[in-house]
């Protein structure tokens, strides 16, 4: 009898684990790590050996975690990072990291889902402020190859932290994007630019005025030596003045068609001769 009982009992226990049972679907660019809790027997904690490419059937005391094994890309913000004339500036880094393959129970029992976040996130923000701070604001917008100086110096990094922590992951690339100045530093430098155009803008008015001014005296000064050196009087010389322009006036008439011009003759306004070429 009480071998029956013992047989009825160990089936209950086989039927009852396997009912419990389900199913979780694989590809081929994901392992999944099988976690024991066993009940009443089976190996309890994280098993070595990952599953992927294929469909499991878990017992349900036995939790699963996938794990992408395709390079993952985290993309990182940063604001108001200094550089080294003191001046805020954002941009944003990209960094490529790879689980190596078979390791997904490693890298789960000794760092967990967020094994990014726990012992790689807060390192790598610091050594990217510590980077910019090196450089002048003006060169990290402008000047494209300070980016691979500073891809290299993170790599070199971040490849030391991954060696040192027992990380079970690969370094795949390391790009920071160009940096640009927040909107509080773009406004200022938008206005002294406008203040920089408008002085340069009156600077060029007043030469201009100026060189009128001396263009004007010099030639004043001339009028008056010529009209000197021929013994003229005002009247005579304004009288002169005319012809010189009449004659300017024939000669845009001489090669123009239907040019009509009025000249004045002498100093009174009223003897005006219309002068013209029709053709």
């Amino acid at each position: 009898m009480r071998k029956i009982f013992s047989l009825l009992a160990t089936m209950f226990v086989a039927v009852f684990m396997l009912s419990g049972c389900y199913s979780i679907s694989v590809d081929e660019t994901q392992e999944v790590v099988f976690i024991g809790k066993p009940w009443l027997f089976g190996g309890a904690g994280v098993h070595d050996k990952p599953g992927s490419g294929d469909r499991y059937f878990p017992a349900w005391s036995t939790d699963t975690e996938i794990f992408d094994m395709i390079p993952l890309r985290y993309d990182e913000e940063f604001n108001d990072v200094i550089t080294q004339n003191n001046t805020p500036v954002n941009l944003q880094v990209t960094l490529s990291l790879q689980i190596e393959s078979g390791k997904s129970p490693i890298l789960y029992k000794n760092f967990g889902l967020k094994w990014f976040e726990n012992n790689i996130q807060a390192l790598y923000r610091e050594m990217v402020r510590a980077q910019i701070s090196k450089y002048p604001m003006f060169r990290l917008t402008s000047d494209r190859t300070v980016y691979e100086e500073i891809n290299g110096e993170l790599r070199i990094t971040l490849e030391k932290i991954i060696k040192e922590k027992g990380l079970p992951i690969k370094l795949i690339d390391v790009i920071t994007g160009r940096a640009r100045p927040n909107d509080a530093v773009i406004e200022e430098m938008d206005r002294t630019a406008a203040q920089i155009q408008a002085k340069e803008t009156q600077d060029k008015r007043e030469a201009a005025e100026i060189a009128r001014e001396k263009a004007e005296s010099a030639r004043a000064k001339a009028d008056k030596a010529y009209m000197r050196d021929l013994g003229l009087t005002p009247n005579e010389f304004i009288a002169l003045k005319q012809l010189d322009n009449n004659k300017e006036l024939i000669e845009i008439i001489r090669v123009k068609d239907n040019a009509n011009i009025n000249l004045v003759i002498g100093t009174n306004a009223e003897n005006v001769l219309q002068v013209g070429r029709n053709r």
